[in-house]
């Protein structure tokens, strides 16, 4: 996890480009679980209930998913059925 995103080349394992993951012009620590989603890059803030949707081209974070209470709403709810 951090606030670079290496893409590699499969045959080789080398780097061929590097994005920094930023958020108003800041790096963006902690991004990992990272998913491609329609065109978009998707990372979990690491110990954070947040979701970042970042672009492919910039590295700027485009929109937040606050997911706060999530977890325990859902907890909560598997407890009931």
């Amino acid at each position: 996890s951090g606030h670079k995103v290496y893409f590699i080349e499969l045959n080789s394992f080398q780097t061929v480009k590097t994005l920094t993951v930023t958020h108003a012009g800041n790096p963006l620590p902690w991004a990992n679980e990272l998913e491609f989603i329609d065109g978009d890059l998707w990372a979990n803030v690491w110990s954070t209930e947040c979701l970042a949707r970042i672009d492919l081209t910039s590295g700027a974070v485009t929109a937040w998913y606050l997911l706060h209470g999530l977890k325990e709403r859902v907890a909560a709810r598997a407890h009931r059925l």
